[in-house]
């Protein structure tokens, strides 16, 4: 997501999401704190995965391992509010799934 970020607003000058970059091992993290954990690295295994993690009642951490190059959607946009994120709903569609009044459309985006 950070990559896709800089990709976007940076015109691909990345910087730390290529070269040397890793994730901690978040099942060994979860284990040091006693918290059971699972990780999903294909798709054929997320329905398994997730009636799993749904019927645990207790705390537990899904890991979703994604390529590195996996565009993430929706996402933040700058300036933009959290309801209203790309890919954008028309007003028309956002308006009618607000429970409250929405925010003026920003300008310049």
């Amino acid at each position: 997501m950070v990559r896709q970020f800089q990709e976007q607003y940076f015109r691909g000058r990345c910087q730390s999401t290529v070269i040397g970059y890793s994730c901690p091992d978040f099942q060994e993290v979860a284990s040091a704190y006693k918290i059971p954990s699972m990780k999903i690295t294909r798709n054929e295994e997320i329905c398994n995965a997730l009636e799993k993690f749904f019927c645990n009642m207790k705390p537990e951490l899904l890991e979703v391992g994604i390529d590195g190059d996996f565009k993430v959607n929706p996402k933040l946009s700058v300036n933009r509010p959290l309801e209203d994120q790309d890919p954008l709903l028309s007003r028309q569609e956002l308006e009618s799934n607000m429970l409250i009044e929405t925010l003026p459309e920003p300008e310049n985006i």
